[in-house]
């Protein structure tokens, strides 16, 4: 019963973004984009969970208290979001491929999924690479051994003509099997350390994939 409550929080933390296709940059498009200019963005933050074994034994009220307590772990550790680190590698990466002119040097924080809003927040730019982490944080394998979740969305918007070039969706847990896996304390031990590093992990899997598998960069 328990393990069947983890399944659904993990299921409401990713609804909507796991059904979202990979689209490969076409060839027709990549012509398209050489030579133009690019802007790079990553949205906020999503809540950070800390699935355990205690606060999941109480439901959708224990996943109210798993993301209270992940939230206050991210923040007192200064856990970094992923994504930025994507959108910036990403750009470096398209910029470098199809010789495209990079506007920033830094990725922007957007909140919005409208291309009319982005275009009017980016009017320097012809294209637009965005990052969203959707999920991320930690959950019990079994009831000592946990593991670092992370989940990220990229997109690569044509502002000119307002559609989307290319698209995916990426999904990292770290480790993936029991024996390797820390216990609670060890994960957040030397200011949560291991969890930082699984993290990163997750992030550089997930740029690998974005890299190969949406923008054909290998």
């Amino acid at each position: 019963m328990k393990r069947a409550i983890l399944v659904s929080v993990v299921a409401l933390a990713t609804s909507g973004c796991v059904s979202t296709q990979t689209v490969p940059i076409a060839p027709e498009h990549e012509t398209r984009i050489s030579t133009k200019s690019l802007g790079h963005a990553h949205f906020a933050k999503p809540d950070f969970t800390a699935t355990t074994r205690a606060n999941i034994s109480f439901g959708l009220i224990g996943a109210a208290v798993a993301t209270a307590e992940g939230n206050k772990i991210s923040q007192e550790n200064k856990v970094q979001d992923p994504a930025v680190m994507l959108s910036s590698e990403l750009a470096s990466a398209l910029r470098d491929r199809y010789k495209i002119s990079v506007g920033a040097p830094n990725s922007v924080e957007v909140n919005t999924d409208d291309i009319a809003q982005l275009k009017s927040q980016f009017t320097g730019a012809d294209l637009l690479l965005t990052v969203r982490t959707v999920s991320w944080g930690f959950s019990y394998l079994n009831w000592s051994r946990y593991q670092v979740i992370y989940g990220a969305k990229v997109r690569l918007i044509d502002l000119r003509a307002g559609n989307i070039l290319a698209e995916g969706f990426c999904w990292r847990g770290v480790p993936d099997d029991v024996g390797t896996a820390p216990t609670y304390d060890e994960l957040l031990a030397n200011g949560a350390s291991l969890l930082k590093s699984g993290l990163q992990q997750a992030g550089a899997y997930c740029l690998q994939q974005f890299r190969t598998a949406v923008f054909r960069l290998e």
